[in-house]
């Protein structure tokens, strides 16, 4: 078998192993808030467990805020709490939105 053969043979476990560490790099403590640090953390709603980018659109308005707008006000409590016993040693904040219809 020559090279060439054993190169493309292995190249979609390379490019898989290179796509993970470029996720797992993203998450990085570096000093600057980035959604990928909280969008894999699970989240148990319903009595079934979902990944918080499932339940929620998360951004990062500035270095050190993320912000996360759940779906539906029902997931606040859920969320608050596996953010809580996560490892990320932060506490959550939050805050309803009220808005006013006239």
């Amino acid at each position: 078998m020559e090279y060439k053969e054993i190169i493309e043979k292995i190249k979609p476990e390379v490019e898989k192993v290179i796509s993970f560490l470029g996720r797992e790099l993203m998450k990085i403590r570096t000093g600057r808030a980035s959604p990928s640090i909280v969008e894999d953390i699970v989240v148990e709603c319903f009595d079934q467990k979902f990944p918080l980018k499932q339940l929620a659109a998360i951004s990062s308005p500035n270095p050190k805020q993320i912000v996360i707008q759940p779906w539906d006000k029902s997931y606040i409590e859920p969320i608050e709490k596996a953010l809580s016993r996560s490892s990320l040693g932060a506490s959550p904040i939050v805050e309803v939105e009220r808005r006013s219809l006239g």
